[in-house]
């Protein structure tokens, strides 16, 4: 093979060496060249090379289970030392238990049947405990390969299908295809089972999906409002958005020509606001209960398949919109700018000669004072050197400024009284429901999320013993900063959830939007240099003591290939749980700039980099070529609608002007804004 990859024109002799090949085979030849040869060529694997290494690495390997061992009595150690195990140890002392012939066959005679849930995601080591405990016959084992998520926990689907092959020839056994789903909308299963009978194949999943697995929709949905069952919206975009915009020197001259350039996040964000919104009002058949409801933003939820930028700026965009979210992820609590204010005031109240703190209080709700108001205190006072506290308290004229510095002295000091014989958390409360600061936040665009906050730092008072040591929570504060978490986007219960596909598993929801499905899936594995596999083992970079060089080993190739084509089958089954979490809509959103490739075999799947090109591309082959020629699609199964983000269209402007449409009426206007200027006149 080396051989010919020296020579690679002799794979490409098609029309001499292949006169009936068809076009997946010359597919296959190309790939090999590029998957095999090339890295033969670029690592020098000779006879010689691979020899070498298949010599060495033996010693290496050895010498690293020794040091796993070593790390694994010290570890053990320290356990037993604080009476402690973890979950692997609970496994592995079970196994230990089972080496007792007396045990095992008391625990087996004891149990007339064994029923195993979940069976997808067992790994070895309780396919073993398994194998132990049960008798030839009572074993009755449930779940759904297709659905197997965790292979990072050493999940093994391969399990599954093992038992499966072997039962169904095993005249003792049986195999039941539960392929009935009591859940979502037929239509939305119809889809499914287009999408999956193309992509899900034994070649690429092990799963024969046409011939094992297409689902029969049970639940009876009646058609209400005018929503399409399923809807992929695709965000159309040029190559040149895609790629970072390099850095230039900023002219006044070109300013008005300059636009805004907006991450996948934002534009799609974008789409889903405006969907969500208009969704809002409508109605839903509920099955349950034999009638419809209005949809609330409780019965939607988002889902993504990994946290990251992309969601905090999604999140970001949606509160803009003000659509209430829930996302379960976490920032520091302090980051925040509010509660900073209020730890800047509780600061005050301990040293008030601290000018960051004090003017920042005295430019908020609790001092009232405007950037003017606070240059006037300190141009009042003639002195350079001195501090912005020293100028505040000298500061005697009997104006407006004077008033307000008084009020804030007061306030001052009676929050330092109640904290000393009340405490942080009544002090507190006292003076936030005194200058409505719940009411401030709830103003802001992420009003919901900043009272969450609020919340759990008033009750974090509670469950410490902070509550009357106003310096020990300070300097508790001070040392634990990054340490203290709340979740970022927050907004109560009537709110749309944001979750990855991997939290979603085994749930259900009215409403489902897929977001982010034209991300890359990346098959380049994050440690290039080291593969385990439970089936071919270890495979390591090739090191050369004697020449003290490094380079790549055949069998590292082997098993990082053998786990991208496991990984890829995953991201299939990710996938297939993704969409079959919906009961009455599912919405996939992605975006793109490339043309989408009719599948028309497993190589084909194989070849696809994301969840947009895998669905899309399942599709019949009229419906994809409607979608690169700019069409929109409807039928009864579904539609697909493309959404222009060239560069000569402002895309926010375009949908800030269907999420909020502009409020015409001026008296209405008047009364809202009479409303949010009101102060109250008997305020002390």
């Amino acid at each position: 093979l080396a051989n010919i990859c020296a020579k690679p024109n002799i794979l490409m002799r098609k029309n001499k060496d292949f006169p009936n090949e068809s076009e997946e085979l010359k597919h296959l030849v190309d790939n090999c060249k590029k998957q095999f040869c090339d890295k033969v060529i670029k690592w020098n694997f000779t006879n010689l090379t691979v020899e070498k290494s298949m010599a060495v690495m033996p010693k290496i390997i050895d010498t690293l289970l020794d040091l796993t061992k070593l790390y694994q009595q010290k570890f053990s150690e320290i356990k037993l030392k604080s009476n402690l195990m973890d979950y692997d140890d609970l496994e592995k002392y079970m196994l230990k238990i089972l080496e007792n012939e007396a045990i095992r066959k008391e625990i087996i005679e004891n149990y007339v049947c064994i029923y195993v849930d979940e069976y997808q995601d067992a790994n070895r080591v309780q396919e073993k405990i398994l194998k132990l405990i049960c008798k030839p016959n009572n074993r009755f084992m449930v779940g759904d390969v297709k659905q197997s998520i965790y292979r990072f926990r050493q999940a093994e689907p391969d399990i599954f299908l093992e038992n499966q092959a072997l039962f169904v020839t095993d005249p003792q056994s049986d195999v039941k295809f539960l392929n009935c789903n009591f859940r979502s909308d037929k239509t939305i299963l119809d889809f499914v089972n287009i999408v999956f009978g193309e992509i899900m194949t034994p070649k690429t999943a092990k799963i024969d999906y046409k011939g094992t697995s297409n689902l029969d929709g049970q639940a009876k949905y009646e058609k209400v409002d005018d929503i399409p069952p399923v809807e992929i919206s695709i965000i159309k975009t040029t190559d040149s958005e895609e790629k970072p915009t390099p850095i230039e020197i900023y002219r006044v001259s070109k300013h008005k020509n300059m636009q805004k350039t907006y991450s996948t996040a934002e534009l799609e964000a974008f789409v889903v606001a405006n969907k969500i919104l208009g969704l809002i009002g409508k109605k839903i058949y509920v099955p349950s209960l034999k009638s419809e409801k209005s949809i609330d933003f409780s019965d939607i939820t988002i889902l993504l398949k990994s946290r990251g930028e992309y969601l905090t700026e999604f999140c970001s965009i949606m509160s803009k919109f003000q659509i209430p979210i829930y996302a379960n992820t976490k920032k520091p609590l302090y980051e925040d700018s509010d509660i900073g204010l209020i730890l800047s005031l509780l600061t005050l109240c301990v040293n008030p000669n601290n000018d960051i703190e004090l003017v920042s209080v005295l430019h908020s709700v609790f001092g009232g004072l405007s950037y003017n108001e606070l240059a006037k205190i300190r141009l009042a006072c003639q002195e350079e050197k001195v501090t912005f506290y020293e100028c505040f308290k000298s500061y005697d004229k009997g104006d407006e400024i004077g008033g307000k510095i008084k009020k804030f002295e007061e306030m001052l000091s009676n929050l330092r009284f109640d904290i000393k014989y009340t405490g942080l958390f009544y002090a507190l409360n006292k003076i936030i429901n005194k200058y409505n600061f719940k009411s401030y936040l709830l103003s802001k665009t992420d009003g919901l999320e900043k009272v969450e906050k609020l919340k759990k730092f008033l009750n974090d008072f509670l469950t410490n013993n902070f509550n009357k040591n106003l310096i020990e929570f300070l300097e508790f504060v001070k040392r634990n900063k990054e340490e203290i978490m709340s979740p970022n986007f927050a907004s109560g219960e009537n709110c749309v959830n944001v979750t990855t596909i991997h939290s979603s598993k085994g749930l259900e929801f009215p409403i489902v939007f897929m977001v982010n499905a034209g991300k890359d899936l990346n098959r380049t594995p994050e440690d290039k240099s080291t593969q385990l596999n439970a089936k071919l083992g270890v495979g390591l970079n090739f090191y050369d003591i004697e020449t003290r060089q490094k380079g790549h080993s055949v069998v590292l190739e082997a098993i990082t290939k053998q786990n991208t084509d496991e990984d890829f089958a995953e991201k299939l089954r990710l996938l297939y749980v993704a969409l079959t979490r919906p009961k009455n809509h599912l919405f996939i959103v992605g975006t793109t700039s490339k043309d989408f490739e009719k599948i028309t075999s497993d190589f084909d799947v194989m070849r696809k980099n994301t969840y947009l090109d895998l669905i899309v591309g399942a599709l019949p082959a009229d419906d994809v070529a409607k979608v690169n020629s700019g069409e929109n699609v409807e039928n009864e199964k579904y539609n697909i609608e493309i959404i222009s983000a060239s560069a000569d269209a402002d895309f926010m402007e375009v949908l800030e002007k269907r999420v909020i449409p502009p409020l015409e009426d001026e008296g209405k206007l008047a009364k809202i804004k009479e409303y949010f200027e009101y102060e109250y006149p008997h305020r002390t």
